[in-house]
């Protein structure tokens, strides 16, 4: 007689499917604004809530659905669907492949556990399915952050040194410029270069006299020739409406292109290598996060008389001599 589906069954799937694809999507969105510099905090808090509800509703479902053909399913489902937003290629495919195998292989880890094990010890069957679950996790993140910068060298080189952090580096900087000057300057990221030219200048002069010559005031001919020097002395190019924090990130970026060479085509592997390892590391505080919701859920769904007791003959195979 064929196993018939059971309803409580069929809803923890769906929702252990919808919230890992859900789970995706927002990374994918993440890494995307990440890449272009305009990561929104608020979304990542977001994903990591999901990611901790999506991880135990995986893990839940991986243990109590019995029927075979919906507990797999559901649980590829997340990592499936992510793969279809990404362009396929040999690489790809490799790594498609080896994550759906992770998750084929941490379902059916814990089913088994939860099958020979003769009470039930959540914590030792979480160890089984969770670790595995990030890992896949941390896996395609990677994967989406490759795909997000390695046809486009100069993202690879900005999501090295983002704006965020050129920002913070000139604001560093422009307390040293006395030595570079003659006069102490606080520069502001988001003003242009013709504004910072006019600011130290404006410096300059307060020491001979009361008058304070600003940038819109200089001849545009002054202004492209000061320009034209700081161009040639740090090898950049200069407008003069750029903002300075654009102008340092271009120039850091510039530097660390040429000290690359060669090498720069294997840059993007290698930082979603490294991107790899990091969430790896990362997502230790969201395992036990998720054992603490999973432990929470178990007591819900028992008061509520989802899940019941019962008790069960279960015949254990042992070698002996």
């Amino acid at each position: 007689m064929p196993q018939k589906i059971n309803p409580k069954e069929l809803v923890l799937g769906i929702c252990s499917a919808l919230l890992g694809l859900a789970v995706f999507w927002f990374w994918r969105d993440i890494v995307l604004a990440v890449t272009s510099g305009s990561a929104d905090y608020k979304t990542i808090v977001t994903a990591l809530v999901l990611t901790i509800f999506s991880a135990a509703f995986f893990s839940l479902s991986a243990i109590f659905i019995r029927f075979v053909r919906l507990a797999y399913p559901s649980a590829l489902a997340g990592t499936v669907l992510s793969f279809l937003f990404i362009p396929s290629s040999n690489g790809i495919a490799a790594v498609f492949l080896a994550s759906s195998l992770l998750v084929i292989f941490s379902v059916y880890r814990v089913r088994s556990a939860y099958e020979r094990s003769p009470d039930f010890q959540m914590g030792t069957l979480l160890k089984r399915v969770l670790p595995l679950y990030f890992t896949v996790l941390a896996i395609i993140i990677s994967v989406f952050y490759y795909n997000a910068i390695h046809l486009d060298g100069e993202k690879t080189l900005t999501t090295i040194f983002p704006k965020s952090l050129s920002s913070v580096a000139v604001k560093i900087i422009s307390g040293q410029l006395k030595s570079l000057v003659g006069v102490s300057v606080k520069i502001n990221p988001e003003s242009s270069v013709d504004e910072v030219i006019g600011q130290i200048l404006t410096e300059q002069s307060k020491k001979d006299g009361p008058t304070a010559p600003l940038s819109s005031k200089l001849p545009p001919s002054e202004l492209a020739k000061i320009r034209q020097e700081i161009s040639v002395r740090y090898k950049i190019t200069l407008a003069g409406d750029e903002k300075v924090s654009e102008v340092f990130q271009r120039a850091v970026t510039g530097r660390l292109e040429n000290l690359l060479g060669p090498y720069k085509e294997y840059l993007p592997l290698i930082l979603a290598a490294a991107l790899f390892l990091a969430l790896r590391t990362v997502t230790l505080p969201l395992y036990y996060l998720t054992v603490l919701l999973d432990f929470i859920l178990i007591k819900i769904a028992v008061s509520a008389n989802i899940l019941k007791k019962e008790k069960k003959e279960i015949e254990a195979e042992r070698l002996t001599l």
